[in-house]
């Protein structure tokens, strides 16, 4: 009204100013729409432009600043890590037992259970079986190995203690290693890391409409 135009014509006007969120169905300025999950925002507009043309605006728009594609070896993986598929795990530790363990991840707890019986000369000890040892590499713990000093009292074996904590982590750069060196499992982890932790963008303002006297 202010304008003396039709809302058709103001929003013309304002064409790369403003666009219309296909999600929330409202207009939105050009920093808020191209930032955030730009990702996710990419995928609602190439949906929308399937049914309406004029999303294809927002299309071109998004996939301009898109971030940047990370690689395998950009992405920092250690065992344990929630995002990664407990079947992926379990394939891991298969490699290495000679008997049958069983990993689990509980998301409530974000606790990861081992289960089962099975051994790995390579990943253990003589205070630390691979189970223990696993399962602390798992949770991101250390060990403590103690030795009985009587039969009430004990006090902890540094030594032992020391060579546990040094297979834990074997155990851990054998992993990412390992996580990496199949190219389908690799390209599959790495799309799902880009696509889920890898898709924000920060807001940025161009100033142009402020106008500072001299």
């Amino acid at each position: 009204n202010l304008l003396g135009q039709s809302p058709a014509q103001v929003v013309a006007s304002l064409k790369g100013s403003i666009y219309h969120n296909p999600y929330t169905q409202s207009y939105e300025t050009a920093d808020e729409y191209l930032s955030g999950n730009v990702r996710e925002k990419l995928e609602f507009a190439k949906e929308a432009a399937k049914a309406n043309p004029a999303y294809e605006e927002n299309v071109k728009a998004l996939e301009k600043i898109q971030p940047k594609e990370l690689i395998p070896e950009e992405i920092s993986v250690t065992l344990g890590t929630p995002w990664v598929p407990v079947s992926d795990v379990q394939t891991f530790v298969n490699s290495l037992s000679n008997g049958k363990i069983d990993v689990s991840f509980s998301k409530f707890g974000a606790h990861w259970s081992v289960n089962g019986w099975g051994s790995s000369a390579e990943f253990s000890t003589g205070y630390a079986d691979f189970k223990k040892i696993l399962e602390s590499a798992l949770n991101q713990k250390s060990i403590t190995i103690y030795r009985n000093l009587s039969s009430d009292s004990k006090a902890v074996d540094g030594e032992a203690t020391t060579a546990a904590n040094q297979k834990v982590q074997e155990l851990r750069s054998k992993f990412e290693e390992w996580i990496w060196s199949d190219k389908e499992r690799a390209d599959r982890l790495a799309a799902y890391y880009n696509r889920n932790f890898n898709n924000q963008r920060l807001r940025e303002y161009d100033g142009e409409c402020l106008n500072f006297p001299g």
